[in-house]
């Protein structure tokens, strides 16, 4: 995952300190799937499957083996769009009594970066709301978040950019407190990172749902598809992107949550009116 979290909970004053003990066991938490689930860890059995001979198995931990099938089940759902195998040459392939994984190819290289910070913001609030926390704002690396209630003093806000270095960006306000997964894709951190058929238009892609892991996915495929082709997945997600000209698309479960997206100049990238 390699990113930084912000993980915010909002409770009662007698609570605070059940709240501290949480999150404090939750960072630990993360550092564990860290350690399972990086391709930049020599240690980790996906780096470990990376570097292996093709036709070598690597065992699968759990965590491991249920984060790739779901991985699979998104790359079939968006006819490959979303494809944790995109940053290399060849398959991945799995034996399911065995519960092993092993490269086709030199070239395969599995990659969970699209999906695996949502993953964890998911176990993230199983475990925020297994000890009974309503309100939070769960937020890994600005590209992977959940919220849910309020923030005590208002609304959560949370912030969708797509250029760093430059005034282009818009916030947000969670008026509705419902709780939601946000994921957003696009080349802002890793230029190139994502592998595009075709130019697809967009610079930046937002989808929000109930999982952020699945979020986090298919911003991914929106953001490699483009708005068009990515339409026959994305029907039951909130879905928005930012073209090349600075324009927005959205679509109207988006708007329902949050009323659209201010118009945005092409030529700078900030709101107006």
């Amino acid at each position: 995952m390699n990113t930084l979290f912000d993980l915010r909970v909002r409770c009662e004053e007698r609570r605070a300190g059940a709240a501290r003990d949480t999150l404090r066991d939750i960072h630990a938490g993360i550092r564990t799937l860290e350690e399972e689930l990086s391709e930049f860890l020599p240690a980790s059995p996906v780096a470990r499957l990376n570097t292996a001979s093709p036709g070598e198995r690597v065992a699968a931990p759990p965590v491991l083996w249920e984060l790739f099938q779901m991985a699979e089940r998104l790359r079939e759902t968006t006819g490959g769009a979303f494809d944790a195998t995109a940053k290399g040459t060849g398959a991945i392939s799995a034996d399911f009594p065995t519960r092993t994984l092993w490269r086709e190819s030199p070239g395969a290289r599995l990659g969970f970066g699209a999906i695996g910070k949502g993953f964890a913001i998911d176990r993230v609030r199983e475990r925020v709301e297994r000890d009974g926390f309503e309100h939070y704002l769960l937020n890994a690396g600005g590209s992977s978040l959940a919220l849910r209630g309020s923030a005590g003093d208002g609304p959560w806000r949370w912030a969708w950019s797509w250029e760093k270095g430059a005034r282009s960006g818009v916030s947000f306000v969670h008026d509705s407190q419902q709780a939601v997964a946000i994921g957003v894709s696009g080349d802002e951190e890793q230029p190139g990172h994502i592998r595009r058929a075709r130019p697809a238009g967009l610079r930046s892609a937002l989808v929000a749902l109930a999982g952020a892991a699945e979020a986090d996915a298919l911003s991914t495929a929106l953001f490699a598809a483009g708005w068009e082709d990515a339409s026959p997945f994305l029907r039951e997600t909130a879905s928005a992107g930012i073209g090349h000209d600075g324009f927005p698309v959205w679509n109207g479960l988006f708007q329902k949550y949050w009323g659209g997206v201010p118009t945005l100049s092409p030529s700078s990238g900030e709101e107006t009116s």
